[in-house]
């Protein structure tokens, strides 16, 4: 009514300024109220994909709009002129419907186009991460939705959600095309492609979990296939394993797996492989072949299963096997010999193929250090005086054991189920160690990977000069290994060192001396020792003021031969010694004619100290003797020693020169810039001190004694001794602490004969006893012979001793069983050392019954 009313008065005003206006003509207006005009509608289209999309109706005259989005949503009603609503959208066409209302009710309604488009992804980027033949893929994209992945692998890409990873593994190595896709919502999308080079290197240990498919081949009649664990119970527990089926085909049928590169069988000799079989005794067999020529094998072997329908661990032994072939191929064969039949008594599981060492502990003690205790502070080792540790292995929360065992009367430390252990020196004032350049440990293990040693200082300040961690450059397993970290690595501040801690993987490893050291003066203060050997074992002394009496003249000293070394005489303490510098080789010339005979000795002595050699060669020449080895050969010494004296004495059993003529002695170190003294160089005869032990053997077993003076009333009358059989030995008799013994010289061969006719009896005997006593000798064999008995191994064979202990009397007792000669009429005995040069001093030789 109100707006009526002021209509009304709008049109009687107009009407008086219309009849004010005498001289206008309205006869055409037209007074009539129109309906909304211009509808249509404004649109905002978010650039998010989401599809959002605000319509603002518009219309000239209209006081209220409806809007039909045409989505499916509901029509929104009496929109202000102004107002927007706000829908979500597909990408797709719509038709967005605008009702516009004026005055009196006039309406004005249209249909307005509405496309709604989604932009492509952007900034696509893509992480690929590769683990063996495992290949997970992850995304990001602005405004995309989600991403689909083709991994190449001839089925269907998979979905992949944003924020979300996927992953496929590969049958085999190879190179594959990988798709990623990034969508929008809509039809735009973004595409990221890339080949990527899958790779799965066939390496021991072989689980079957990611594994490259193409390595694995069965053949002759054997099939095979990767399949979930039928039974992941007991000793096997893992996902997958492999499933061998031996069906009628050959006896030969069989699998053989390729590795990527050659097996390293010198210290992990078995092979060990987890089997399920379906009965007990089934019969394994193993071999190793070259990847080239399969006639290049170790052989088989074969082994038998303990258990049916349960996992077990089997192993092969390739530790006698020759091993310097490579061999790449591992063939194993079920019931090697016997036609398969297939079907479930023929089916059998492995898994885990893998390597272990026959020899799991070390066999020898470590190394002696080469550092004089003066510039040595040590915390663990049997060579020197060690400060006190107050903790060893504290609890620290590690999984590592740690014992104290000994080898050789050796100590070390045995650390097992190795992550990290702790040792603390003290705490107050903690182990002033910054005068030293070095830490040094040795270590032993076959299955650790890695380690480390961290130096502490708890005292210090906060941050890297607290503590560091320094990590071995790679491990070598089955033998001690000499660790020299310059302390220069660590951060630490070494003025108070209060805690070491060993960092590595669990496993097994055995530490030995742990010191901390500088390197030695440049020079020795005080002389080198003076010799003990008893001058009439003295052959020849070539340098030294201890024996003057056997001193050989020197034709030449450090002749120039092309040497970079320097040589002078100094005096050390009131005594003379050569000083060699910057030696690369030095030698010496006794005489060249007619030499120095030295072949009445066995050793070579001399005494050397040096500031930094490493290793010290010393070559013996003779100039007239034939070519070849005999001319001349060196023997080196490593690990020296630095900043003491040192005592040498090498067998001259170690040289293979002709030692009746020496011309020239050669000093080597394989370098040239090192320095070393030397004092007391002289051949001599080593020989025993005491006579052999006395015979503990009862005299009522003893059936004949061949020489000795324990067993008179058993002594067989000896036709001949060392008779002319062309061998090059020389035998005397000597007294040595008031008890004789045979010493045979120059030893190859040298028979006893006891008689020829009837021979000697020793049928009742059980055991041949002797003892030895050589300083250069490695072999020692005895031989027996029945000259009456049939032709063949009966007639005559011979035992051989290997690696003879030097330097000590030693009892030997052999079974006549491990001979095949006829004890009825033993007439000849005789030793065997395979050479010519050694020395071996005998006696109580005779043979008794148990």
């Amino acid at each position: 009514m109100k707006k009526l009313l002021k209509l009304k008065f709008v049109l009687a005003s107009l009407f008086f300024v219309f009849i004010s206006c005498e001289n206008e003509d309205f006869s055409d207006a037209d007074y009539s109220i129109l309906p909304p005009d211009n509808v249509s509608a404004h649109f905002v289209i978010t650039q998010d994909n989401t599809g959002t999309v605000t319509i603002t109706p518009q219309g000239d005259g209209a006081l209220k709009f409806d809007v039909n989005p045409g989505n499916g949503d509901d029509v929104v009603t009496g929109l202000n002129p102004g107002s927007s609503s706000q829908h979500v959208y597909d990408e797709g066409s719509y038709n967005v419907g605008v009702k516009a209302y004026g005055y009196n009710n006039l309406v004005n309604e249209t249909n307005v186009p509405l496309e709604v488009t989604f932009r492509a992804p952007e900034n696509l980027q893509v992480n690929l991460v590769k683990d063996a033949l495992k290949l997970t893929v992850s995304a990001t994209a602005e405004y995309a939705t989600y991403f689909t992945v083709d991994f190449g692998n001839g089925q269907d890409p998979v979905d992949l959600q944003k924020d979300q990873e996927v992953s496929f593994t590969y049958d085999n190595s190879g190179d594959y095309d990988i798709k990623v896709t990034a969508l929008s919502g809509g039809n735009a999308t973004t595409v990221y492609e890339e080949t990527v080079s899958m790779s799965a290197p066939t390496f021991l240990p072989v689980a079957f979990e990611s594994f490259d498919k193409s390595t694995l081949i069965s053949f002759g009649g054997a099939s095979h296939e990767i399949i979930d664990n039928p039974d992941a119970t007991g000793l096997n527990t893992s996902a997958k394993v492999v499933k061998v089926v031996k069906n009628a085909g050959e006896v030969w049928a069989g699998s053989v797996l390729q590795l990527t590169e050659p097996i390293d069988i010198d210290i992990l000799d078995q092979v060990t492989m987890k089997v399920w079989s379906p009965k007990a005794g089934t019969k394994i067999t193993f071999k190793l072949e070259n990847v080239d020529d399969g006639s290049i094998n170790s052989g088989e072997l074969t082994v038998e299963t303990k258990t049916a329908q349960a996992w077990e661990e089997v192993s092969w032994d390739f530790s006698g096997i020759d091993k310097t072939p490579e061999f790449r191929k591992l063939v194993f064969f079920f019931e090697l010999g016997t036609v398969g039949a297939g079907g479930d008594d023929w089916t059998f599981y492995i898994d885990d193929v893998n390597q272990k060492a026959n020899i799991t502990e070390p066999q020898v003690k470590s190394p002696k250090p080469n550092v004089h205790p003066d510039n040595a502070i040590s915390l663990f080792s049997d060579h020197f005086t060690n400060i006190t540790l107050s903790e060893v292995n504290p609890n620290w929360g590690q999984t590592t054991v740690v014992e104290t065992v000994k080898l050789d009367g050796d100590s070390m430390w045995k650390l097992t189920n190795l992550n990290y252990s702790g040792l603390v020196t003290n705490y107050d004032p903690g182990t002033n160690v910054s005068g030293m350049e070095y830490v040094h440990f040795d270590y032993w293990t076959i299955d650790a990977s890695k380690l480390g040693l961290k130096l502490v200082n708890t005292t210090g300040p906060e941050g890297a000069e607290k503590e560091s961690l320094v990590f071995t450059d790679g491990i070598t397993k089955g033998q001690w290994v000499s660790v020299d970290i310059p302390l220069s690595q660590y951060t630490t501040v070494m003025s108070a060192i209060t805690q070491l801690v060993w960092d590595g993987t669990a496993g097994t490893i055995w530490i030995d001396n742990l010191y901390f050291y500088k390197s030695p003066g440049s020079e020795p203060t005080n002389a080198a020792p003076t010799p003990t050997t008893a001058v009439e074992n003295v052959v020849a002394s070539i340098y030294g003021e201890a024996y003057p009496d056997k001193a050989v003249g020197l034709a030449e000293v450090n002749p120039n031969w092309g040497q970079t070394t320097v040589l002078e005489e100094v005096t050390i303490d009131g005594n003379k010694a050569w000083k060699y510098t910057a030696l690369n080789f030095s030698g010496i010339v006794t005489n060249y004619d007619p030499g120095t005979d030295l072949s009445a000795a066995t050793t070579v002595h001399f005494d050397y100290w040096t500031p930094n050699a490493s290793k010290l060669g010393l070559k013996l020449v003779n100039t007239t003797g034939p070519e070849g080895d005999e001319k001349e050969s060196i023997v080196f010494k490593d690990n020296l020693t630095k900043g003491q004296w040192v005592s040498v004495d090498i067998p001259l059993s170690d040289y293979t020169t002709v030692m009746s003529a020496i011309t020239q002695i050669l000093w080597d170190t394989e370098g040239g810039s090192d320095t070393v003294y030397i004092d007391n160089l002289y051949f001599y005869e080593d020989t025993p001190d005491t006579g052999a032990p006395a015979p503990t053997t009862a005299v009522e077993n003893v059936v004949a004694s061949i020489y000795g003076e324990a067993y008179p009333d058993k002594a067989v009358g000896l036709a001949e001794v060392n008779p002319n059989w062309g061998q090059t030995t020389v035998l005397e008799e000597v007294t040595i602490d008031g008890n004789k013994a045979w010493k045979y010289t120059a030893l190859n061969f040298s028979g006893i004969v006891t008689n020829y006719d009837p021979g000697t009896d020793l049928s009742a005997a059980t055991t041949v006893h002797f003892d030895y006593w050589t300083p250069n000798a490695s072999k020692l064999g005895l031989k027996l012979v029945n000259t009456t008995g049939p032709e063949g191994d009966e007639k005559e064979s011979i035992v051989f001793k290997d690696n003879l202990t030097k330097g000590q009397w030693v009892s030997v007792d052999i079974p006549l069983s491990d001979y095949t000669t006829v004890m009825s009429a033993i007439t000849q005995i005789l030793w065997d050392t395979e050479g010519g040069s050694d020395t071996v001093y005998i006696d109580n030789l005779y043979f008794y019954k148990n």
